[in-house]
């Protein structure tokens, strides 16, 4: 595993399944082909905090246990903010039952992500730990090919 310092700020459009905490990738994939054939899912506008580059073997047991922690690949790196000033004294309770509060949050807000990368696939997937140790909601670029059959396995 190589880690990667980002010399500036990286945004990625990034779609996340519903169904999440998905242990298999395929699994997680298949959720995001559902939920997108199903049209009522957008993606969410993710940071880029740290990107991993695995091997090709890591990626493959990373792949088939999303679950398991990883304190030193993720640091817990996660979870979503709003840069509106109007919310920055606001708590999450206040917001939640407020529709004009929780609109402003939707609409400038933005999820902190680890990139995962392997060179073998062109296509990277984007973790939102939520603070936690382990993979809890992983996601596919708004670029990545959805409709593929080849995805990552």
């Amino acid at each position: 595993m190589k880690n990667e310092t980002l010399e500036k700020t990286r945004f990625e459009l990034v779609y996340f399944p519903r169904c999440n905490k998905q242990h298999f990738l395929t699994d997680n994939d298949r959720e995001i082909r559902e939920d997108l054939a199903e049209g009522d899912t957008l993606p969410e506008r993710c940071i880029v905090e740290k990107v991993i580059t695995l091997t090709d073997s890591e990626w493959s047991e990373f792949t088939t246990s999303l679950l398991h922690d990883r304190p030193d690949w993720f640091e817990g790196i996660g979870g979503s903010f709003s840069d509106s000033p109007r919310l920055q004294d606001i708590s999450w309770p206040k917001i939640m039952n407020d529709p004009g509060l929780l609109n402003e949050f939707h609409r400038t807000s933005s999820v902190r992500v680890v990139e995962v990368r392997c060179p073998l696939y062109a296509w990277s997937i984007f973790v939102n730990t939520e603070g936690y140790d382990y993979a809890r909601y992983v996601g596919r670029s708004s670029e990545y090919d959805h409709n593929s059959t080849q995805w990552a396995l």
